[in-house]
């Protein structure tokens, strides 16, 4: 007969340190409900960690360390999960979420209206992830759905990489006039876990491991759900889906035990039926990228026209698009790193032309794809940086206090520095016109009301999610 036990008779440890980890962060939520003996085990910094690494996803295992945890407890949960969505820059096609012009943070600049500080998007709560495309930003929730910003996602771009390879046939007319719209992914629809965006296109994972695309004029909100194949020998990739990460005309994978896989191009759509094509999925077509293995690489990013990956021992390498050749280690970054201190690369940005590479030595170094020397903002050296994000021709910078920072070229004065009305930014020193763009040469604070837990930048935009208690 077989030997029962009840949950509350195991020890404390046993709950928090290896049952837990099982569970989604949905059903350690509600186990926390069960009672007040399991709320009490439950509410250990191990935990909250847990349910944060789980809740948020695609999170650096160091952006927010074990030892926060017992500094900051439910509380640090808390502040991402009711956190609120600012965003700013140029709102053509609707892209920053809202349709609103009447808003006090906008001015009239040459009878153009001006957003010169961030707004707050408020119809989009328990935000997971938030990505950046050229034309809208893709919103993650933390119960697997998924929003994107804007009358559409492609601007105004029609057939171009990684789409079909012909039209799509029988997709239903599913076009937005909202400012924010939820898409659906078939019966993935509310399971999704990550979203990477490219220039016109996104792509989204499901708990099943299932990908999905939105790269097509005539797609809308519908997903398009996606079966890798070898584009060489027509054979399907085996292996779980462990990252995904769209490019400037791109999409990627890192696939365990097979390394990262790039398309394209896939197949097209031949028909509709029941929220789903008729052949029950489509092919994208790939080629593995050599030696990029799980165990070789820790993170990637996609360029224009390279991948830029962190390997497992803190070096960086570049891989031409165009070649799929084995990586090149970018050796002028590492002899700089080293000269600086007896240190390795942990963490990578990227999108477009631009990359970020930061070490375990507080140092933060900005490379262009087609260039061998690392760009270094003394204003970004020792000043805890975690993340950097870059749009066409801006960025912005976050520091492991919630400090934002913007700098670089606001194309028409658009507004994607979020440092204020013009005038004062120009009078202030802060920046100065070159035409009709605003240049900011140095990382300027931004001033948002408050922590920031997360930021995001692409085309003419920018995006933060701000702390609230």
């Amino acid at each position: 007969m077989p030997m029962t036990f009840s949950l509350l008779s195991l020890p404390d440890e046993i709950i928090s340190f290896h049952l837990v980890k099982f569970l989604d962060a949905s059903d350690i939520i509600q186990l926390f409900l069960t009672c007040k003996q399991l709320y009490q085990t439950l509410n250990s910094p191990v935990v909250w960690h847990l349910l944060y690494v789980k809740s948020f996803s695609d999170l650096s295992d160091d952006e927010y360390s074990f030892d926060t945890f017992y500094r900051w407890g439910p509380n640090l949960y808390k502040m991402r999960k009711n956190s609120q969505l600012l965003t700013f820059g140029s709102n053509v096609f609707g892209r920053l979420g809202s349709s609103d012009t009447s808003s006090a943070n906008y001015e009239r600049i040459h009878f153009v209206k001006r957003l010169y500080k961030p707004i707050v998007i408020d119809s989009i709560h328990s935000m997971a992830d938030l990505s950046a495309g050229g034309f809208s930003f893709e919103v993650l929730t933390t119960g697997g759905d998924l929003y994107y910003t804007g009358r559409n996602w492609r601007g105004a771009l029609m057939f171009g990489s990684p789409g079909p390879e012909q039209r799509d046939e029988g997709l239903p007319t599913t076009g937005s006039s909202s400012a924010v719209t939820k898409v659906t992914a078939g019966d993935s629809t509310g399971r999704l876990i990550s979203v990477s965006s490219g220039r016109g296109h996104f792509i989204a994972l499901d708990k099943d491991g299932k990908l999905w695309t939105w790269d097509s004029p005539y797609q809308g909100k519908i997903g398009i759900p996606l079966r890798l194949v070898d584009a060489i020998t027509g054979q399907p990739i085996r292996g779980r889906i462990l990252k995904i990460r769209a490019g400037w005309t791109t999409s990627t994978c890192l696939v365990e035990k097979v390394g990262i896989v790039i398309w394209r191009r896939r197949d097209h759509v031949r028909g509709w039926r029941d929220g789903l094509p008729v052949q029950g999925h489509v092919d994208a077509f790939v080629s593995v990228v050599p030696n990029t293995t799980e165990d070789v690489i820790s993170d990637y990013v996609v360029l224009e026209d390279a991948i830029v990956y962190l390997s497992k021992k803190g070096r960086i390498y570049r891989v031409d698009i165009a070649g799929h050749g084995v990586g090149r280690p970018l050796i002028r970054f590492e002899q700089y790193a080293k000269s600086h201190g007896d240190t390795k690369f942990i963490r990578i940005s990227g999108f477009f032309k631009t990359f970020t590479v930061i070490t375990n030595g507080d140092q933060v170094l900005i490379g262009k794809s087609d260039e061998e020397w690392p760009m270094v903002i003394p204003e970004l050296q020792q000043r805890s940086v975690i993340a950097v994000v870059a749009g066409d021709y801006h960025f912005l910078a976050l520091t492991r206090e919630g400090k934002m920072y913007s700098w670089g070229r606001e194309s028409r004065a658009n507004g994607c520095l979020g440092l204020g009305k013009l005038e004062e930014v120009v009078r202030e020193g802060k920046g100065h016109m070159e035409g009709g763009d605003l240049v900011v040469d140095k990382p300027t604070m931004v001033d948002v009301g408050g922590v920031v837990l997360a930021i995001a930048a692409g085309g003419w935009q920018s995006a933060a999610l701000r702390a609230s208690y």
